[in-house]
């Protein structure tokens, strides 16, 4: 199995659209993005901002999911990745984490940032492990920062410096 990344199309925008209205992955986001109404045309505006990179992981020229680097900061050097497996993709070990590793790659290389965060709502243990897999390190955990279900969740903070890479990037 082959997993790569491709920057987000025209073609793309509706089956993503269709992925961030899945309450099975929108319940992991950020509230911009939860229980919202999310059609073509937001994700079309999203991915023409200078403040986001968005890309189409793909396995085996399929695609799998997506990957954002956004809040981006040409004078800070700085971004955010988020990602998300595509509703009803099988979890293929190791897929998701090769497809990150890619855009970090490009992120440091290509966008010449400096830093890159992440943050996980706690529990999410598949995403933090993904992370550390890729050297990112826990900085820090903002309690009951977000209200999910009617229930509040502590976010974990992570992030990765351009002279952390190790040699598995």
């Amino acid at each position: 199995m082959l997993a790569t990344i491709r920057p987000l199309g025209n073609g793309d925008y509706g089956q993503v659209a269709g992925w961030l209205m899945d309450p099975k992955i929108n319940r992991w986001l950020y509230s911009e993005w939860r229980n919202r109404s999310i059609d073509e045309k937001l994700i079309a505006i999203a991915s023409r901002t200078g403040k986001n990179h968005m890309w189409l992981a793909l396995l085996d020229d399929e695609p799998y999911g997506l990957i954002t680097v956004g809040d981006i900061s040409r004078v800070d050097k700085s971004g955010v990745i988020w990602y998300l497996r595509g509703s009803n993709m099988v979890r293929y070990p190791g897929v998701m984490t090769e497809c990150v590793k890619l855009a970090i790659q490009h992120a440091f290389s290509k966008l010449d940032l400096h830093s890159v965060s992440a943050s996980t709502q706690a529990g999410n243990l598949a995403s933090e492990r993904l992370l550390r897999a890729l050297g990112f390190r826990l900085v820090g955990t903002m309690r009951e920062a977000f209200l999910v279900n009617g229930n509040f969740v502590d976010r974990n903070l992570f992030d990765l410096l351009a002279q952390d890479l190790t040699s598995n990037l």
